[in-house]
């Protein structure tokens, strides 16, 4: 609704605090019953899980040329994720970062990307040029 400056703290992503072996539990969960998933990867050991508990971040969709990133800052003893803009963003303009997904080599596995950006990769989780 207003323009935000490069380097403004947009939102927080909120959602559940969980481990591994039960963020692979749910999304084995959420595949088994079409229910899209919205998780974020803290750390090695945690996982954000907006599915069921999140907020609008959740819905900030993916870019191969984001005007946002995310951010994992350190509060007290407890890692949050913020949502920073990358640039000045212009009034409607749609929100978006890399989701940064881990390489895939097996192509079967490999996430499309719709983002439409003139450097698009073709996919979340490869580039189309390294084919």
């Amino acid at each position: 609704e207003v323009p935000i400056a490069k380097g403004e703290l947009i939102i927080e992503y909120r959602g559940e605090r969980i481990g591994h072996a039960v963020a692979d539990k749910r999304e084995r969960e959420y595949e088994a019953n079409n229910v899209p998933d919205y998780m974020f990867r803290i750390d090695a050991f945690t996982v954000c899980d907006a599915t069921r508990l999140g907020n609008v971040a959740r819905f900030i969709n993916a870019s191969c040329n984001p005007n946002c990133y995310t951010q994992i800052i350190k509060e007290n003893e407890n890692k949050r994720i913020v949502i920073y803009a990358k640039k000045d963003i212009d009034r409607g303009e749609e929100l978006c970062y890399d989701y940064k997904f881990q390489i895939e080599m097996d192509p079967a596995k490999r996430i499309p990307c719709g983002c439409g950006s003139i450097c698009c990769r073709g996919y979340m989780n490869w580039d189309k040029r390294w084919d």
